[in-house]
């Protein structure tokens, strides 16, 4: 029964329009807040930054994953570690930004859990709805 809610939340194929739109919206957010010039966040964790990218790619390759199910896990990390090195490139150029190796760091460990996270999760359910 759970399986069943799952598969249909994540894998039924007529919600991928959906997480498209998800991911493209999620894309856009991601991309105006990391390429604009820095905000107070209020959060005064140490590398809250660090978090941010963590939390931003790991939605990215999330959305990405369920939006384009034919995009092959390593291809969907790939993806998002190009762009990463994308907005770091840009972040460059940017005032009070600048390029950070530990930034794509994050977005690959976010962008590696949000993937594995859903290939276990698409590999337990039941043969007949995966």
């Amino acid at each position: 029964m759970l399986s069943k809610l799952i598969f249909s939340l994540f894998f039924l194929p007529s919600n991928i329009k959906k997480w498209q739109v998800i991911f493209w919206l999620n894309t856009s957010l991601l991309l105006f807040l990391t390429l604009s010039p820095p905000i107070d966040s209020g959060v005064s964790l140490a590398h809250a930054d660090k978090i941010f990218h963590f939390i931003g790619f790991g939605a990215f390759s999330f959305f990405l994953f369920l939006g384009y199910p034919r995009l092959v896990p390593k291809l969907n990390i790939l993806v998002s570690l190009i762009l990463g090195l994308i907005v770091e490139i840009a972040q460059s150029h940017i005032p009070h930004r600048g390029f950070d190796y530990l930034d794509l760091v994050a977005d690959l460990l976010g962008s590696l859990l949000a993937v594995i996270f859903l290939v276990i999760l698409k590999r337990t359910l039941p043969p007949n709805q995966a």
